[in-house]
């Protein structure tokens, strides 16, 4: 199979490979070309960047959202999308690496219908973005990573006393 991207100065697009495929991101094209994806559900993205153990692992929406929390160092993976099913044997495997798993899917109601099904399956902890729909949107919308990594260790905290 053979895909062919254009991009420009002015619509730049990014290619992330994974080991069954490629998933492109042009951040400024219309809503069919925003995102090309060349494989299978059983993508999970920014599983081969995780630490080896942790204590908080993150379960959100999207690769950008997977990045921004690598920014302010915390493990974070995705899904392909918020309505693809979290199999136990992922679940089981990522408890043996990490203490604890928190989902943070978008605050709308795709994100929150996905979220309240993954939480009364798994019994998870959960929470959203405030004023935005997810943590990208915050970081953009605020411009500041060391005001996200204070906001999101709060809401980690939160979930711990809980």
């Amino acid at each position: 199979k053979r895909h062919i991207f254009h991009y420009s100065k002015a619509k730049p697009r990014y290619a992330y490979l994974f080991e069954n495929g490629i998933k492109a991101y042009s951040p400024y094209g219309n809503k069919l070309e925003k995102w090309m994806f060349t494989s299978d559900e059983e993508i999970i993205e920014g599983l081969d960047q995780l630490d080896a153990f942790g204590d908080i692992l993150i379960l959100t929406k999207s690769l950008k959202d997977v990045m921004d929390y690598r920014m302010i160092n915390v493990n974070a993976i995705a899904l392909s999308s918020e309505t693809s099913r979290l199999k136990k044997e992922l679940v089981d495997y990522l408890l043996t690496r990490f203490k604890r798993i928190i989902v943070n899917l978008d605050n709308d109601l795709v994100g929150i219908e996905s979220t309240n099904k993954i939480v009364a399956e798994f019994g998870f902890d959960s929470f959203y973005m405030d004023e935005e729909k997810d943590l990208s949107d915050w970081i953009k919308q605020n411009k500041s990573l060391k005001k996200a990594k204070k906001m999101i260790d709060g809401k980690i905290k939160n979930c711990m006393g809980s």
